[in-house]
């Protein structure tokens, strides 16, 4: 902290080394917060920092005027990188340019900041080459943070600079650590006082680690999944047989041991944790269903679902620290995952040594040979590569991953930031009919990738097998399987996509759980009887909504409507799935009974309404159930009296308007919100808040507001703010002090 802060008379970078899993990431996350909340004190001489009045008196303003992190990883995208960097500090680059016009608009825009940058996890001297460039050598105290494994890196980064180099950690800091991983933070003081032949072989456990927190915690997982005896951590340590020195060897080896200690199927579904790309996010409900598709989840005995014993398996993956759950302040539970680095490389090494998985990185030449005796294959599409996957006999599993799929989530410590990025859609030249003819394919998971005209070919082809199939954002205008049958298929999803029709077969398919539609009338539902989740469906008739009837395990179900006399039918459906937690409705126009039947089905966790609700409703209480956590409103036209209800609802974690309504925040309103969204909302100009509303808000979205002036309201009253998102609105200067001084993230696009 003291090197970020103090004055420097050019531009520096100072570089954390050490080896991985050591905790460079975790260090630069803490310093990184930090220091975007120190204000400006009277520790400057010199050239006085920009806007600064006098540099010997104190200032409320940050100490930085711009600060981003960014997740560089072994295979990064020079673009990608950039289009980061711009989205966190505002300066709306134009990413249709060269990157060298890219470089200069950012330099010119950085030229009269005080900056700091965070370059997390670089692996070659080249990606610093072509980013430096863009950062100007200031004088004003910038300062750029980098964490590598690599001191030539560091070197060449700024010789002049020492860089700061990670040693392991203490045996007492070890035990300790290692300890709260193996037993619950309750029962820490438990484990200290264990008798002293247990509290030996903890102490010799933990020193095998090399003092590296990974080893350390991936280590504590494994033991707090057996029991707490001496014989059990005894025959633990004899089988940790090496005499390395090295702590990254130790540190790889552990990670190994848990591994293999995971019993078979759940090894293969770690080993899926290869195919997606580093420093992303993985979510949950993809990765479960991908598990399910290529058949890693048994059946249970009895009812049980194998979305359940999918959700088991993550959660203990998740206890032995073999990945990462996301965790947001705003949310009741973790959507997404993510995975160490290190897990990721043990996944695909593991993956490529059992002929499981193979996955390409995106600048190394394929050869089609290697890759045929693989079940799982993961291709990352650019413009000169080429696929022929003719007689790939062996595979179970095709997943072609594009480099950007529109968002991306930057992870900081304990704040996670999702920023605006617009959809890069990337072109794979593969001969499709090879792949549609695989005897023995389950999953093909095509997201974000441009499909040729040749992919849409009506092949004829028995694809038994087939359980999941993902078209979504491919622009297809046409299902390209008209002519195949696929009895054994679990999830469908043709989501932004032009496909108008899909094939007679699908709607008799008994086996579909999962079927995400894109505004599309089926013929009939009534087959579909163990569908969970239904989504992008539109109804239009008597007998569409009579036959949701059938449909008593419906999970999630978004549908929109066209007007007409069936709201008595559809009522009656909906009133008998009692098993919803997600229900979304569009239409001009809503019937309230509708709602009032549905919203108070007791696992009914997040609504979404679109559209005006008639007749017009005197109170929403009778409508809401108080276990509802999300809430989203559009176009109902809802009166201010009316949306006073929702500030009493005592679970409400998420709300997102799009009415044109005054919002209504009365004392203590509003107590478990945590992310508040408001959209297009054209007339909104401000809210009335009083004291204690918003208690728990830590996330605040306002886009399309362009009347709207509360932003620096909601600042003053809320306390537990950290990310403000600004989508089409102008950026205030008041608005950038106030949430400099809160330490608040701030994340904008133009349009």
């Amino acid at each position: 902290m003291e090197r970020l802060l103090q004055p420097t008379e050019h531009r520096e970078v100072i570089v954390i080394v050490g080896m991985g899993g050591i905790g460079k990431t975790t260090l630069a996350s803490l310093v990184f917060n930090k220091a975007r909340g120190v204000e400006e004190r009277n520790t400057w001489s010199g050239q006085a920092p920009p806007k600064a009045t006098d540099p010997g008196s104190s200032s409320k303003r940050s100490h930085f005027d711009v600060c981003a992190w960014v997740p560089v990883g072994q295979d990064p995208d020079t673009l990608h990188l950039f289009s980061t960097i711009s989205i966190q500090i505002g300066a709306n680059l134009d990413l249709s340019r060269d990157v060298a016009e890219i470089k200069h608009h950012m330099f010119t825009f950085l030229l009269d900041k005080r900056y700091l940058i965070v370059l997390d996890d670089v692996w070659r001297e080249e990606t610093w080459h072509e980013l430096v460039d863009a950062f100007p050598m200031s004088t004003n105290g910038s300062k750029i943070l980098m964490t590598t494994r690599s001191k030539l890196i560091a070197i060449s980064a700024d010789p002049a600079s020492y860089p700061h180099e990670l040693n392991p950690l203490s045996d007492e800091v070890s035990i300790h650590l290692f300890l709260s991983k193996v037993f619950p933070m309750s029962n820490l003081n438990q484990a200290m006082s264990y008798p002293p032949l247990m509290e030996d072989l903890g102490r010799q456990l933990s020193k095998k680690c090399g003092g590296l927190p990974l080893a350390l915690v991936v280590l504590g997982g494994l033991l707090s999944a057996k029991e707490k005896k001496h014989d059990v951590w005894s025959s633990i340590l004899n089988s940790m047989n090496w005499n390395d020195n090295e702590a990254e060897k130790q540190c790889l080896k552990i990670l190994a041991l848990s591994y293999d200690d995971l019993p078979y199927r759940m090894k293969l579904c770690f080993l899926y944790l290869g195919a997606f790309r580093e420093e992303s996010e993985i979510s949950i409900s993809k990765l479960t269903k991908l598990w399910i598709g290529d058949d890693l989840i048994p059946q249970q005995s009895g009812r049980r679902r194998k979305e359940d014993t999918a959700t088991d398996y993550l959660n203990e993956l998740i206890q032995r620290c073999l990945m990462q759950p996301v965790l947001l302040k705003h949310k009741q539970r973790s959507t997404r995952v993510r995975v160490h680095a290190l897990l990721r490389e043990l996944a695909i090494s593991e993956g490529r040594e059992n002929r499981f998985l193979y996955c390409e990185y995106s600048n190394q030449a394929v050869s089609e040979m290697e890759m045929k005796p693989y079940r799982c294959l993961v291709l990352h599409p650019g413009p000169d590569k080429r696929y022929n996957l003719h007689d790939f006999e062996k595979m179970r599993a095709l997943l072609i991953v594009p480099r950007t799929t529109g968002t991306q989530t930057i992870c900081v410590g304990h704040q996670v930031i999702r920023s605006f990025f617009p959809l890069i859609f990337r072109w794979c030249r593969i001969n499709w009919q090879t792949v549609w003819s695989m005897p023995y394919i389950r999953v093909i998971e095509v997201e974000g990738l441009m499909m040729p005209t040749d992919a849409l070919r009506s092949i004829q082809s028995s694809l038994i097998h087939l359980r999941y199939l993902c078209l979504r954002n491919t622009q297809l205008v046409a299902f390209p399987l008209n002519e195949s049958k696929f009895p054994s298929l679990q999830t469908l999803d043709i989501r932004e996509t032009s496909v108008k029709k899909l094939p007679d077969t699908i709607w008799a398919l008994k086996t579909l759980r999962h079927l995400y539609l894109n505004g599309m009338e089926p013929p009939s539902i009534r087959c579909l009887t163990n569908l969970q989740t239904f989504c992008g469906v539109l109804v239009s008739n008597d007998q569409i909504a009579m036959e949701f009837l059938t449909l008593k395990d419906l999970r999630k179900l978004q549908i929109e409507l066209k007007a007409w006399n069936g709201y008595p039918l559809l009522v009656k459906s909906l009133k008998l799935l009692l098993a919803l937690t997600s229900f979304k409705l569009s239409s001009t126009e809503i019937s309230s009974e509708v709602i009032n039947k549905i919203a108070h089905h007791s696992p009914l966790r997040k609504l979404h309404l679109q559209g005006m609700l008639h007749p017009p409703v005197l109170t929403l209480s009778e409508y809401f159930s108080d276990y509802i956590t999300s809430i989203t409103l559009s176009a109902s036209r809802i009166g201010t009296d009316q949306l006073k209800t929702l500030g009493s609802l005592t679970c409400l974690w998420e709300l997102k308007l799009k009415d044109d309504a005054l919002l209504p925040c009365p004392q203590h309103s509003f107590p478990q919100l945590g992310y508040l969204k408001i959209s297009s909302l054209t007339n909104l100009e401000a809210f009335r808040i009083e004291r204690g509303a918003f208690s728990n808000l830590v996330r605040f979205s306002v886009h399309y507001c362009s009347k709207f002036r509360s932003i620096i309201d909601v600042l003053e009253h809320t306390t537990s703010l950290q990310v403000l998102k600004l989508k089409g609105m102008e950026l205030l200067p008041d608005i950038t002090d106030s949430c400099r001084n809160k330490n608040v993230s701030v994340i904008t696009m133009a349009y």
